[in-house]
């Protein structure tokens, strides 16, 4: 089976093990959210599932070669990977969030899941939700892993939602939390923020985020004689990150704090409030008696490892934090952290691992934390949560099964609308795919918006008889456009259902059948679906 333009083999179970399909939108960038679900197929994998990592990376095509070396590594852990680059019906690329969900919803027709796993960002089973609460799919469960709501991290920035993409991505992630047959958080303060915005889960539960080990190289307990000499920064460029919180809080460091202190941050740098992140901090520092090193893009292991080496400490001085997975990493690599209090920091940080006591958002407390950790490291220790962790993720695998739907009923009448004006060429092809629908109790009107060319006129005589024995009809009226036809047609019909078809339209043979039973199960009383366009040539 064909699907984005490349062969599929169905996925057959093998002694009865678990199809499972995780989904992506990135794989390879350095967020602790996108390294999460390839982290969560690797673990089904080693459980002993079938797992297929659906990765769809919308408006870039990933290179070939980059699509191999992720392939490889991903197959040394028994984890397949399929890139869904494009679909096959209808959907030539990927470009808008409704395209790539859409396109998920292709694939999972064909792919015979037993159970997916979706992040929630970016709403990409919205579409595959949506058939199956309207009867068009019997979907398998669909278990959604919310990491940063859409909604939720532009008001953690403190931002507007400037265009129609992001508000319909928001309005997309809402519906596939309420709609999902589980819907995971990775942290309670990030369920409390949905709830509190009115979002209904139907199984709302918390579970840390899933990580990879963290082993950096050097973490060792600190001793708790001497003093730091280095701070790490493990902040990116968001607003929310409290890059220039931090900034504030040096400031007001350096009075006071040893000379021969040494900041290092990490790329990749982005833009707060209109500059450079990294030329924000480089313009900060001109005020500042401390060594400042700004280096390449790392991942968060490779900024522990840095802290390790170095016997730095770590600084997380976040204005807002839905996962505290940065927190946890520092804690279970046995390094001292200083961090804000907000969010899931508070869930990830343990007492009993001798870590400074979180702050609040408040640059003359980071301050202060950051000045005493500095002169006298705290004794952490090493606190390993992740089998923890990860058993309750395994737990997941048997999510409750979506409400049965209502059967469907007695079949409506549906008629079918259809305006016409000299077209005869189009009228035929129009009329034959009415002709060819699987849905039996339908009748057409066919409304002729004051055609005056002689071929027109003919096809419609020619027509006549063949409506009168279907109990069809054709209404022939002056010229007064597109409008006026539709509404002289609705007047004729006799259907509990109207569906509007315009004689260059060509219907699929399914397709009242998919409109009637859609409308039955979900109750709604407008429906719409897709269009294929097709040209002359």
């Amino acid at each position: 089976m064909a699907v984005g333009g490349k062969e599929l083999r169905p996925l057959q179970p093998e002694g009865g093990r678990r199809r499972v399909c995780v989904m992506t939108s990135v794989i390879g960038r350095r967020g602790e959210d996108e390294a999460a679900m390839v982290a969560l197929a690797r673990l089904f994998a080693a459980d002993g599932d079938e797992v297929t990592l659906l990765w769809v990376p919308g408006q870039q095509e990933p290179s070939s070669e980059t699509m191999a070396a992720h392939r490889h590594a991903l197959e040394t852990t028994s984890v397949r990977l399929h890139v869904l680059d494009s679909s096959d019906r209808l959907l030539p690329s990927l470009a808008t969030p409704e395209s790539r969900s859409a396109a998920v919803l292709h694939y999972l027709e064909r792919s015979g899941h037993d159970l997916v796993y979706a992040p929630l960002e970016g709403g990409l089973p919205y579409f595959t939700l949506l058939a199956a609460e309207t009867a068009a799919f019997t979907a398998p469960p669909i278990v959604i892993v919310a990491h940063a709501p859409a909604q939720w991290e532009h008001e953690a920035d403190k931002a507007f939602m400037d265009s129609t993409s992001a508000i319909a991505v928001a309005f997309m992630e809402k519906y596939c939390a309420e709609m999902a047959d589980g819907t995971i958080c990775v942290s309670a303060a990030l369920r409390r923020w949905m709830v509190s915005k009115g979002w209904k889960a139907r199984k709302f539960s918390v579970i840390p985020l899933l990580r990879d080990a963290v082993d950096p190289a050097g973490a060792l307990p600190s001793t708790g004689k001497g003093s730091a000499s280095e701070l790490v920064v493990l902040a990116g460029w968001r607003h929310r990150d409290g890059l220039t919180l931090l900034c504030d809080a040096l400031d007001i460091l350096a009075t006071a704090a040893p000379k021969d202190l040494s900041i290092t941050a990490f790329g990749p740098f982005g833009r707060i409030m209109g500059e450079h992140s990294g030329g924000l901090v480089v313009r900060r520092a001109e005020r500042w008696p401390f060594k400042l090193n700004l280096l390449a893009n790392a991942d968060l292991n490779t900024r522990l490892d840095r802290a390790a080496r170095t016997g730095a400490l770590a600084v997380v001085p976040a204005r807002a934090a839905s996962t505290g997975a940065t927190v946890a990493a520092c804690i279970e690599a046995g390094l001292p952290v200083v961090a804000t209090n907000v969010g899931a920091n508070a869930e990830a940080w343990l007492a009993e691992a001798g870590q400074p006591g979180l702050v609040e958002p408040d640059p003359a407390a980071l301050a202060q934390a950051i000045s005493a950790a500095l002169d006298d490291p705290p004794r952490v220790q090493r606190i390993d949560r992740l089998r923890q962790t990860r058993q309750a993720w395994l737990d997941t695998r048997d999510p409750p099964r979506r409400r049965a739907r209502k059967g469907a009923g007695p079949s409506p009448l549906v008629s079918i609308v259809m305006a016409h004006r000299n077209r005869p060429s189009y009228l035929k092809q129009a009329i034959a795919a009415v002709e060819a629908q699987t849905y039996e109790n339908l009748e057409l009107v066919l409304v002729d918006d004051g055609s005056d060319l002689d071929e027109a006129r003919r096809l419609l005589d020619a027509l006549e008889p063949g409506f009168r024995q279907r109990g069809w009809k054709i209404l022939r009226r002056p010229h007064k456009h597109l409008g006026a036809a539709r509404n002289a047609g609705i007047r004729a019909t006799q259907g509990e259902l109207v569906l509007f078809a315009d004689d260059d339209n060509a219907l699929f043979p399914e397709a009242v059948e998919h409109f009637a039973r859609a409308m039955s199960a979900s109750g709604a009383d407008i429906c719409t679906a897709f269009q294929l366009i097709f040209y002359e040539d």
